[in-house]
């Protein structure tokens, strides 16, 4: 969920160092906002999947399995902090 919230702050960074017209940060707010949600509800979901068919199989492969997500989340929230230092 804290990816969602700094993909949003990352999506709001990017608009402002575009000088985009001002009037539409309500529109790229609102629809960036559901845009990101829907993609996590389905990374939730396929996450969600992928963890019960290792936990079928044994712990050591659902402990594997976690590590990589976790690995992904850490890595999408560095790149996401690298974004927003380079457009400040």
């Amino acid at each position: 969920m804290l990816d969602l919230v700094v993909a949003r702050r990352v999506l709001l960074e990017v608009h402002f160092a575009l000088r985009l017209n001002p009037w539409t940060l309500a529109a790229v707010d609102k629809f960036g906002l559901l845009i990101l949600g829907i993609i996590w509800l389905v990374l939730f979901l396929l996450c969600e999947e992928w963890y019960r068919r290792a936990a079928a199989l044994s712990l050591s492969r659902l402990l594997k399995r976690f590590a990589v997500v976790t690995a992904a989340q850490v890595a999408s929230l560095g790149v996401a902090a690298g974004m927003i230092l380079l457009v400040i």
